[in-house]
């Protein structure tokens, strides 16, 4: 069974996500293989604490919409958003959260 282009990309970004995160000191992260049916850590990245990581490899898919996935599949933990940038190293990608998750996160600096 081969897999879609589209599915290929996404999990090439969620490892390359992972990647970035352990390589800055979040040995723990890792790529979450089982996100379907019941199972209530359906997010992509495991492993950094607080934080409901879902990661976008997808131009056509809006930032609300995007949000909203990662609203639905953070279990626990502040959901987050990292959008690919195109034609950019993947430390530039970008975080995607809400207003109200940045402030308490400013609040706690």
């Amino acid at each position: 069974m081969t897999s879609s282009p589209s599915k290929i990309r996404g999990t090439r970004f969620e490892t390359e996500c992972v990647r970035f995160f352990r390589d800055h000191g979040f040995t723990k992260a890792v790529r979450n293989m089982n996100q379907t049916g019941a199972n209530p850590t359906r997010f992509d990245v495991l492993g950094i604490a607080g934080w409901a990581v879902e990661c976008k490899d997808d131009a056509r898919m809006s930032d609300g919409k995007a949000m909203d996935e990662a609203i639905r599949k953070a279990y626990q933990g502040t959901p987050v958003v990292i959008r690919k940038r195109r034609g950019c190293a993947i430390g530039r990608s970008l975080v995607i959260m809400e207003l109200e998750s940045f402030v308490r996160l400013v609040g706690d600096a």
